[in-house]
């Protein structure tokens, strides 16, 4: 009667012990399905593709892909009707300064301190991986457009005057024998800046250039296919990773699942694969 009793009581430990476990795997298995950020009960089927992204959300941020309140603002890209308007090398923009501006006041911020822009009409390309099923990157190309780069009016004239060598040298320092000389020549419009290209166009602005050269098929952007997802302060940020340590990344609302890079059979009219 005894070793039944033990038997009996072994049974019921070794039964508690195989509930225990069978619990324990169903949760670590539930925290491995959970889509990054913290959101729980979703699916792919719940994230929004990148061509609906860039209908629906205007203005995108380039990041960190592992985004805290100080970390700096390298670029931000203003889409809209099939356009993109790209900037860059503006006066430090942390994500700490942005959960406080309005989009109109960035857009308005970075057009006015950025020194390089870029737009035009872009383009959504489909890179396939090795096996030709999947989306393995992403690419914003530009159509057509331009560049828009911004510089000091005396920086450059300096640079010219002061590295000025070759046939005819000899009679342009006669003409401009003092640096003064040559750059008021330049404001006057008498002498111009040189150029990277024939296609490149100078305007003055007061002490600034804005240099002007035309973009065709320039790639701005890579997607690749992980989720950004980060909530700092109030503000939840979403966006996709563009590079090892990099990401673009926009204000969405705290319930948003995510986005994700369109696969090949998209049915988004602006989306290519492989450029077909």
């Amino acid at each position: 009667m005894s070793v039944s009793k033990n038997w009996l009581a072994m049974l019921v430990v070794i039964s508690a012990l195989l509930i225990l476990s069978a619990c324990v795997n169903e949760e670590n298995n539930s925290e491995e399905a959970s889509v990054p950020g913290g959101q729980q009960d979703s699916s792919p089927e719940d994230l929004v593709t990148m061509s609906e992204g860039l209908q629906e959300y205007s203005v995108w941020l380039r990041t960190s892909n592992d985004p805290s309140r100080q970390s700096n603002i390298s670029e931000v890209y203003v889409f809209g009707d099939g356009e993109v308007m790209g900037y860059s090398n503006f006066p430090d923009l942390s994500i700490e300064k942005v959960v406080k501006l309005s989009d109109e006041d960035i857009i308005q911020y970075v057009s006015e301190k950025a020194e390089s822009k870029k737009e035009g009409k872009f383009t959504l390309d489909i890179s396939l991986d090795r096996l030709g099923q999947n989306t393995e990157e992403m690419n914003v190309a530009l159509a057509s457009g331009n560049s828009i780069r911004t510089f000091d009016l005396e920086a450059a004239a300096s640079e010219h005057y002061h590295t000025y060598y070759g046939e005819g040298s000899g009679e342009f320092f006669d003409k401009y024998p003092e640096f003064n000389m040559y750059l008021s020549a330049v404001k006057n419009g008498e002498v111009e800046l040189p150029k990277n290209s024939d296609a490149q166009i100078n305007e003055i602005d007061g002490d600034k250039v804005m240099a002007t050269q035309p973009i065709q098929n320039g790639n701005l952007i890579t997607f690749q296919p992980n989720i950004i997802h980060q909530t700092i302060f109030d503000t939840t940020f979403s966006g996709l990773q563009v590079s090892d340590n990099y990401s673009l990344l926009t204000r969405v609302n705290r319930s948003f699942v995510g986005f994700k890079v369109d696969d090949p059979n998209t049915k988004s009219k602006n989306v290519t694969v492989e450029g077909e």
